[in-house]
């Protein structure tokens, strides 16, 4: 039975619906890291993609960004 919500009421933990990361970041001193990244031409639905998981990612790990070579992606998106 779903109980109503009262003002004041502690929020849900959205943390533990959370499902893992979906990609590996990759971190100092893994050669990839110093690839040269190459400008986005076309937004394309593989691109979108990789902005999800890059957003997902970054609000799952410590830290306060991300760029596309972390995940092991040599494009300049962010």
């Amino acid at each position: 039975m779903n109980r109503p919500v009262q003002a004041g009421s502690p929020p849900t933990p959205t943390r533990a619906r959370r499902r893992m990361a979906l990609r590996e970041v990759l971190k100092f001193p893994d050669k990839r890291l110093r690839e040269i990244s190459t400008p986005i031409d076309e937004i394309t639905d593989e691109i979108r993609e990789l902005a999800h998981d890059m957003l997902e990612v970054m609000y799952d790990e410590p830290g306060i960004g991300l760029a596309a070579p972390q995940l092991g992606e040599t494009v300049r998106l962010i």
